[in-house]
């Protein structure tokens, strides 16, 4: 699983974006969004 920070997240079309790019890239990849800490683990087949 990776962390990342996303500072400038802080709406529902900020999260459908980053889901959209991360799901062209691994399709099963899952994603948990934490917008009051502005972060989001990926966990995916692919390497960061």
């Amino acid at each position: 699983m990776s962390t990342f920070a996303v500072p400038d997240s802080s709406c529902g079309h900020c999260k459908s974006a980053i889901q959209k790019a991360i799901a062209s890239a691994d399709a099963t990849a899952t994603i948990v969004f934490d917008m009051e800490a502005r972060k989001i683990d990926v966990s995916s087949a692919l390497s960061v």
